[in-house]
């Protein structure tokens, strides 16, 4: 979470970006009638804000020109996973697929409901491992999905799950 000075640099940078105002020169008229550090402090905010802006341009462009695709978060593939493991763990198709990953659905269950705080890397890379997985038996791409409804419309299992 950023600080109230980190806010309000953020928010005068964006201000004076829109209006064509170079913020380096708004900083040095700051620097001649207030302490030094006032604008050292707000350099550095300026900067930061600069670098954070263009990293989410960036970002942005990559998505769209499409070089980059968005991935599915973590926490949300740990929440598919276990909506995934609660509609289809007892009976259907996907019985076998799930009794092959036995320790990565359950243990996306466990962090889903709070059981346990988090993963060790070997833990969070067998998530992600049985996440893959389901996306292969689905015929399905990461495309950043929200919730396992998403995958079962995409992969044409409507209604399947409850």
């Amino acid at each position: 979470m950023k600080n109230k000075e980190e806010i309000v640099a953020s928010k005068l940078y964006d201000l004076l970006a829109d209006i064509r105002t170079d913020p380096t020169l708004v900083g040095r008229y700051f620097a001649q009638t207030a302490r030094a550090e006032v604008y050292e402090r707000f350099d550095e905010m300026a900067s930061s804000a600069r670098q954070e802006k263009q990293n989410r341009i960036d970002w942005i462009k990559d998505i769209i020109i499409g070089e980059k695709k968005m991935t599915t978060s973590f926490d949300n593939k740990v929440i598919i996973l276990s909506q995934f493991f609660t509609s289809y763990g007892q009976e259907g198709d996907f019985v076998d697929f799930i009794l092959e990953r036995n320790l990565g659905f359950p243990m996306a269950m466990a962090y889903h409901f709070d059981f346990i705080i988090g993963f060790t890397d070997e833990g969070a890379e067998l998530i992600e491992q049985t996440f893959d997985d389901l996306l292969e038996l689905l015929e399905l791409e990461d495309e950043g999905w929200e919730d396992v409804y998403e995958l079962e419309k995409s992969a044409g299992l409507e209604g399947a799950i409850q």
